[in-house]
């Protein structure tokens, strides 16, 4: 009897969000993620963030296992999108109470996620206990890593820059051995760890990055710096102009990154 109850429970979850794709006049596979996104940025775009919100519930009504971890993950991402942080968080939190060590680094990011959001918010206390937590949890070098990373970002915003330089240096030195396309961004959080202590800058590193990995410094740059509208972020990216403009390779990009100054409105 329980197994035909399920079977049962299931079958008119799946009539349920059938009719309700077939009455929208649209069709969504909600088992595949790209589909989902589409979908709810096309609702988002058009000012129904209630209809997105609702297909993306009905996905996570109706998957299991990993590819409900992952629908939970596009719910919480629109429902921050839209202001319910705190819901977010608990759908993050929610999809996390299982152990996945097929999809590890996954997890990570989406713990990463999670502990963004509680910043947000002004819990970074609580962040940094679960990002520590994690780490402690994990030996997986490059989750371990971006742990790391994660949580040194979190100490900058606490001002604890000491801390927060200990912890960027270990994430740096891994992800680039791993060849991490996070690498650049994690220098250039060490960076402005050490401008804010008045350190010398981490050049040597900067110089030891592969090709495609500085010139992702200057995308990753463009990302923060709005972020660290403060005089040490403005003298790290004024440094970072100067370094690249001494280089004759470099010419062009510091050109774009002086434009990039120049626009930015803090500056």
């Amino acid at each position: 009897m329980a197994i035909y109850f399920i079977i049962a429970v299931v079958v008119v979850l799946v009539a349920f969000v059938t009719y309700w794709a077939l009455t929208r006049g649209e069709t969504v596979d909600l088992r595949c993620p790209n589909a989902r996104a589409r979908a709810a940025a096309q609702w988002l775009a058009q000012g129904e963030s209630e209809e997105a919100e609702h297909m993306l519930r009905s996905a996570v009504e109706v998957l299991e296992g990993w590819d409900q971890v992952l629908a939970r993950r596009d719910l919480a991402n629109l429902l921050a999108a839209t202001g319910q942080v705190e819901d977010a968080i608990e759908e993050l939190e929610l999809g996390l109470e299982q152990n996945w060590p097929e999809h590890e680094i996954e997890s990570v990011e989406i713990q990463i996620t999670s502990a963004d959001l509680q910043l947000s918010i002004g819990r970074s206390e609580q962040a940094i206990v679960a990002l520590t937590r994690a780490e402690q949890a994990h030996d997986n070098s490059t989750a371990i890593a971006l742990l790391q990373e994660s949580r040194g970002l979190l100490l900058i915003h606490q001002e604890e820059h000491e801390s927060a330089t200990s912890l960027l240096r270990l994430a740096f030195e891994q992800l680039s051995e791993l060849g991490h396309d996070r690498t650049a961004s994690t220098w250039v959080s060490l960076a402005y760890s050490l401008q804010c202590q008045n350190l010398a800058l981490p050049w040597p590193e900067f110089d030891s990055l592969a090709q495609e990995l500085q010139r992702a410094i200057l995308t990753n740059m463009s990302d923060r710096l709005p972020g660290f509208a403060s005089v040490p972020g403005q003298a790290l990216l004024n440094a970072t102009i100067q370094k690249l403009g001494q280089g004759g390779d470099w010419q062009a990009e510091s050109q774009l990154l002086s434009e990039l100054r120049n626009s930015l409105e803090f500056y």
